[in-house]
Formats: structure tokens, C-alpha cells, sequence
């Protein structure tokens, strides 16, 4: 999923039953990840802010 593979996807191949057993043994969120979201969202916060 960190390679952006739909959760689906990875559970089809795994062969897991429920999409919950997926989620809760491939997420994981990351220092890196939340850093990634943070800038994305910074971003977005300063176009919004010169717009108004």
C-alpha cells in the first residue's frame, strides 16, 4: 500500500477474507508518511491563504 496498491488490490493477492485484516497488518503510518501529508497540507493551507 506504501507503493500506493489499493487496499482492495493487496487483499485479493494476499488472499485475506476481510479488507479489516488487511488494513490493520499493511498500515502503518510513518514518520515519512506523515511528513509527506503535512507538506501536501501546508501547501494547499498557503494557496488558500493568498487567494482570499
Amino acid at each position: 500500500m506504501a507503493a500506493g496498491v489499493p487496499a482492495g488490490v493487496v487483499m485479493e493477492i494476499l488472499g485475506h477474507p476481510q479488507i479489516g485484516i488487511t488494513m490493520n497488518l499493511y498500515t502503518h503510518v510513518t514518520q515519512d508518511t506523515q511528513r509527506e501529508a503535512m507538506k501536501h497540507m501546508d501547501q494547499l493551507l498557503r494557496r488558500r491563504r493568498h487567494r482570499c
